[in-house]
């Protein structure tokens, strides 16, 4: 079922009203209950909501989607985001034109920004070549293609090598190795989340 509440409502507080007066009968289910949201900010808010109403209450389980952390022992660590920034930085500034830091660095954020993407929407970047025809904008296009083979075929070189994975990609691994290992026969709530991204919309 779908539920909705008026944009001036307050989730955390109309959630937390709503499954305590449905757990007045059975308190025993909401603490069976998992409720998935964003992020821990998002599950604080709740728990706090339900304190408000009873600070005896059983708490449900409170998943923070977005900041999941070692749900799968076999997936690779993640790179530091600054760790990326400074490899990306000096990749593009072996390119022409960008050996400058400060410009280099503005270019490795747009591509950190352009990977982070890819993995939220599962774009494969290993056909970026194929999105205009040749004879298009031949010149510019082909070194556009050029210089964004550092995140097509280098930069999974350099993560494959060290051993580590991007944060955004193995988020979206751990969002669907979690879906999958859900009971179906578990009371489940998502709450706070759309479903405009892939792997979001396969956990719903």
């Amino acid at each position: 079922m779908i539920y909705g509440t008026d944009f001036s409502a307050n989730l955390a507080d109309v959630l937390a009203k709503h499954l305590s007066q449905k757990a007045q009968k059975n308190p025993l289910q909401l603490a069976k209950t998992h409720i998935i949201l964003p992020t821990r900010r998002a599950c604080l808010a709740l728990k706090e909501a339900f304190f408000k109403l009873n600070k005896n209450t059983l708490l449900p389980q409170m998943i923070p989607l977005y900041e999941l952390e070692n749900l799968e022992a076999d997936l690779p660590p993640a790179l530091p985001k600054w760790e990326r920034l400074f490899l990306l930085t000096k990749l593009c500034q072996a390119k022409p034109n960008l050996t400058e830091v400060t410009k280099a660095f503005q270019v490795a954020v747009s591509l950190a920004e352009l990977l982070d993407s890819s993995y939220q929407y599962d774009v494969d970047l290993s056909k970026i070549n194929e999105l205009i025809p040749t004879e298009s904008f031949a010149q510019h296009w082909q070194e556009t293609v050029q210089f964004l083979d550092i995140i097509q075929n280098v930069w999974p070189k350099i993560l494959s090598k060290r051993g580590q994975t991007d944060a955004g990609d193995r988020l979206q691994k751990l969002i669907r190795s979690y879906a999958k290992k859900m009971t179906p026969a578990t009371p489940v709530i998502v709450a706070g989340l759309t479903g405009d991204l892939p792997a979001v919309a396969e956990l719903m």
